[in-house]
């Protein structure tokens, strides 16, 4: 028999600068230590460039900065048996849309710091844009960043296709 917990980390708001910043305190000291983590940050990093234009700009969390970040968690989680990088998603179906190509540019360097650890990358976007060849991310989300019930199925099937992977 097994027992899991799950602890969810996640503050609303936050970039991988945040919770970089928390990551010691929020992740890795929890006890018993985690067996497994699941990470998924970035769409705040590529929002706050969009939704708060009156900021300061050393506010906002470039691409260079994110990839670090990402390296940091890995390092402080070398030693939790599984670790998943999850991809940051935004529900828009047009290509073009700024926020769209700069979110994927987010997954992409995701994807490239899973692989660089050697730890398993879950391709988030990949499953919302499949959903969105037949509809509007509008469907699933009022602000497209934000999942409705059907977007986090969404997101839990991507985390059991990865488990039973």
């Amino acid at each position: 028999q097994y027992t899991i917990g799950v602890v969810n980390a996640g503050v609303s708001g936050n970039t991988s600068r945040d919770l970089l910043a928390r990551w010691d305190r929020d992740v890795m000291q929890i006890r018993p230590a985690p067996d497994v983590i699941f990470c998924m940050i970035g769409i705040n990093d590529v929002w706050r460039q969009f939704d708060s234009v009156w900021l300061d700009k050393n506010q906002y969390v470039y691409e260079q900065e994110y990839e670090k970040n990402l390296c940091e968690m890995c390092e402080k989680s070398k030693d939790v048996p599984e670790f998943f990088m999850m991809s940051p998603f935004y529900m828009e179906s047009v290509q073009q849309d700024k926020m769209l190509v700069l979110t994927k540019r987010y997954a992409a360097i995701s994807r490239r710091v899973a692989e660089k650890y050697g730890r398993k990358f879950i391709d988030t976007q990949a499953a919302f844009d499949a959903y969105m060849r037949y509809r509007s991310g509008q469907t699933i989300s009022w602000d497209r960043v934000h999942p409705f019930g059907c977007g986090t199925v969404i997101l839990q099937k991507c985390v059991i296709d990865a488990l039973e992977g």
